[in-house]
């Protein structure tokens, strides 16, 4: 009994030291030669020929560092406060032209805006703005043009304005026609004015033709091709107001007390 457990025991020993130097053989360090590149035993990786300890943290921080980024990011868009676009830009966004829009602007706030009333919206003088309930809606606030064929040449396209004279410029009629030049309408004959956006031929009174009275208060004026528009040159800054188709000074009405009575022209003689 005595001889079988002294082999036994003989045996473990030898194979508890068979055991012992193979792990000591499978067991790698930092700077052993390795063959397969790229290849990991515990903290080491097979890099250029041989083991070094792996840099666990280079893919993890580059992770962590966008993170840390998109929510420092996220955190900056919540703590800054929405600057609402201008009137102009909410009217672009909307791909409006002119006329009222109702819409959230960039700020996600309720808003109503009269594109017409701004600088470099509205249609002109001729032009009429389209709105959602008068046409088909993807054609609400947008500017539609008079039927004119402004590719005529300008006698064509005068005639067809009613234009008698001046140069009539068309981007202010219509403002989809602002890629096109001002038309030229030629001038009025004789001793006519031209008056009015349109170019009208019209006649221009002089002094004489018009019943002034002694203190001219009142002064004949092309523009408007009648006797004139009135001209504060009364004694003391009074009106000049128009009783009975004449030209007077405040004091020299009926009632000078009362409202100045500027209801009727100069009469033409």
């Amino acid at each position: 009994m005595s001889r079988l457990y002294a082999l036994f025991v003989g045996g473990l020993f030898v194979l508890l030291l068979l055991t012992g130097c193979n792990l000591d053989d499978d067991l790698v360090a930092p700077g052993d030669p390795c063959d397969d590149e790229g290849a990991t035993d515990g903290s080491l990786v097979c890099e250029n020929g041989e083991w070094v300890e792996a840099d666990l943290d280079a893919g993890v921080s580059d992770d962590v560092e966008d993170d840390v980024e998109d929510d420092v990011e996220d955190d900056v868009e919540d703590d800054v406060e929405c600057v609402p676009e201008s009137d102009e830009e909410f009217c672009t966004a909307a791909d409006a032209e002119c006329g009222e829009v109702v819409a959230n602007d960039n700020c996600g706030e309720a808003r109503s805006v009269n594109c017409s009333e701004l600088d470099g919206f509205g249609c002109g003088d001729l032009g009429e703005c389209l709105l959602a309930e008068d046409d088909d809606e993807l054609d609400a606030n947008t500017c539609e043009c008079p039927d004119v064929d402004v590719d005529d040449g300008d006698s064509q396209v005068c005639e067809q304005l009613g234009a008698e004279c001046d140069s009539i410029d068309l981007a202010e009629l219509c403002a989809p026609w602002d890629d096109y030049d001002p038309v030229d309408c030629g001038e009025c004959p004789g001793d006519e004015h031209c008056s009015g956006e349109l170019g009208e031929c019209v006649e221009c009174y002089d002094a004489s033709h018009c019943n002034v009275p002694t203190i001219p208060c009142y002064e004949p004026a092309c523009d408007d091709h009648t006797c004139g528009t009135a001209l504060q040159s009364c004694p003391g800054n009074q009106e000049c107001c128009v009783e009975d188709g004449t030209a007077k000074c405040k004091d020299d009405i009926s009632d000078p007390g009362g409202d100045c009575p500027n209801g009727d022209e100069p009469e033409k003689q």
